[in-house]
């Protein structure tokens, strides 16, 4: 190789590099007030769908740690995520630092936007897929008639009448008058009849 050609290799190397630490600089964590990189470190990330048109996406950072108002438990130096260009202003974040996570929020529309993100930030970007199980729900009451004020007992029975097998969560009733709370707690088998009292 010549020397002509080598220096022509040396100069392309040199401003590809130049160019990746451009692009280091340009994306990650800024602050709003001085646009200056944040002194915060991206430990682990975390990028996945919030519908099932994988159209919203939420980028979770669990970070170095932040600093917060002790009486507003906003952070006091906002930060906002910068990609390509685009900045993506922080939605969420712990009101403490914690030994472990503190955690950064961030929302991003479209599917190319938030698969960019995964790759700049070496993780993956979770999309949803529905399966579709064919269920069949109903309550059925613990008897056939009950008195007056008598609290009214109902077995909920949950069917799978898909040909997958699939599992479900027990729920929990927080006895709020005419509302079964559906939250989920110790998952149980879907064959398994869920018996819940309705709180009147």
């Amino acid at each position: 190789m010549s020397l002509l050609a080598k220096v022509a290799a040396f100069a392309v190397l040199i401003e590809a590099t130049v160019l990746q630490s451009r692009a280091i600089e340009t994306n990650g964590l800024f602050y709003v007030s001085s646009g200056e990189k944040a002194g915060i470190e991206i430990l682990r990330a975390h990028v996945f769908s919030t519908d099932n048109g994988n159209t919203d996406f939420e980028v979770i950072l669990e970070t170095s740690g932040y600093e917060t108002d002790p009486t507003t438990s906003k952070l006091v130096t906002p930060v906002i995520f910068r990609m390509d260009g685009r900045a993506y202003p922080c939605t969420g974040w712990v009101g403490q630092k914690q030994d472990i996570g503190n955690p950064l929020r961030f929302e991003v529309h479209g599917q190319d936007e938030a698969e960019t993100i995964a790759k700049w930030l070496s993780t993956t970007c979770d999309l949803r897929s529905p399966p579709g199980y064919k269920l069949y729900a109903q309550f059925v009451p613990a008897k056939a008639r009950f008195n007056t004020n008598e609290p009214v007992m109902v077995k909920f029975q949950l069917k799978n009448m898909d040909e997958r097998r699939s599992s479900f969560c027990e729920a929990a009733n927080i006895g709020v008058p005419e509302i079964i709370n559906t939250a989920f707690g110790q998952c149980f088998n879907i064959s398994s009849p869920w018996q819940i009292r309705a709180a009147r």
